[in-house]
């Protein structure tokens, strides 16, 4: 395949840097999350392991994107087209996994019983986290190197950018990527509406015996918040990704478009201190820390005790083959006198 570069503009390799930068400043903040949250083990429930899966896809998206924008491959089309594909895959994933923690909070205030355990439950969400995007991808492959596909209909990673040319062509860039994020976008927004709802059904009806049960009242404010934090999440980058949905439909350059490429670019610092910098997770981490500092300081000190140990050991052993407490006649043992054990016990008791 011909690789005949589109050369961009200097004003295009502008703004193309700028949104590198806002990535870049993003990147570190979506680490420390992935950090924090693999560091405690209270947050690594299914709730926060989604989250961790969400982190994940979107810093391998920004990474990839990164390179694009900063024309780290352009000179290498093989390369190119393998950052492409790889984009398209990370993306997508996060939105299935913004989808799935969607679902799961709306699931959690459906009160419907679970029918398999929180492993299992997790496996059935990293299928559909990681499956839908890996098929999109899949066709994605399949209509760019078969003849299946009208040359018309295909994504054509890495001919001419590293992305698909639907970037430029609209019809194209509708059905591979915008189509499945409005639609994912649109079933989150229904999920959250759905839970609203159903939480604000809840505090009418049950609010008194939630006061009077505080395991359970606790467990309530708990979910609740959790759906406050999600609907943030959802507004951060389901809201601003329908925004410019919208203004790429409309093929409009206005402030409207910039506002919403920094809230995409700069997402990764509202996930940061959205779910980490609280105070509930800043002290699950100092405990964290402090049993790992001090499970490593009796590690150190157990092994020393034990060279001190060995050592201690091996000159005893020493002892007792020079000054031997008994000997042997014929078949039957014969004990020394009582003076010579005791002198040995006072040796044996010296030699610490």
């Amino acid at each position: 395949m011909p690789y005949v570069w589109i050369k961009e503009t200097d004003e295009h390799l502008e703004v193309h840097r700028w949104h590198s930068l806002g990535m870049i400043i993003s990147i570190p903040f979506l680490v420390a999350t992935l950090i924090v949250y693999a560091l405690i083990p209270d947050l690594r429930n299914i709730p926060g392991k989604s989250l961790m899966c969400y982190v994940f896809a979107l810093t391998v998206s920004y990474v990839a994107l990164i390179l694009i924008k900063r024309s780290v491959f352009d000179n290498s089309p093989d390369w190119c087209t393998t950052i492409g594909y790889l984009y398209y895959f990370s993306v997508m994933s996060s939105f299935f996994w913004l989808n799935v923690m969607a679902f799961d909070i709306f699931w959690t205030f459906g009160g419907r019983t679970r029918r398999t355990t929180d492993h299992g439950k997790f496996l059935l969400y990293c299928c559909y986290g990681f499956g839908c995007p890996l098929v999109f991808l899949a066709l994605a492959l399949l209509a760019d190197h078969t003849e299946l596909m009208y040359t018309s209909l295909r994504p054509s990673f890495g001919d001419g950018q590293c992305l698909f040319k639907g970037m430029r062509e609209q019809f194209v860039a509708f059905v591979y990527l915008y189509l499945p994020l409005v639609l994912l976008v649109s079933a989150n927004l229904f999920f959250f509406v759905s839970t609203a709802v159903k939480i604000n059904r809840i505090e009418r009806t049950t609010a008194a015996a939630l006061q009077g049960e505080s395991g359970r009242h606790s467990k309530y404010t708990n979910e609740r918040n959790r759906y406050g934090l999600y609907v943030r999440l959802f507004v951060v980058m389901g809201v601003t990704w329908t925004f410019e949905f919208i203004t790429w439909i409309a093929d409009s350059q206005n402030w409207m478009v910039h506002l919403t490429d920094i809230c995409n670019c700069i997402s990764g610092v509202f996930i940061f201190f959205l779910f980490v910098w609280k105070r509930k997770v800043w002290k699950l981490l100092q405990q964290r820390l402090s049993s790992a500092r001090f499970v490593q300081g009796a590690i150190v000190s157990l092994m020393g005790v034990a060279v001190l140990f060995s050592y201690r050991l091996s000159g005893k052993e020493v002892q007792r083959r020079t000054q031997p407490l008994f000997s042997v006649s014929g078949t039957r043992t014969t004990n020394l006198p009582p003076v010579r054990k005791q002198s040995a016990m006072n040796l044996e008791v010296s030699s610490f």
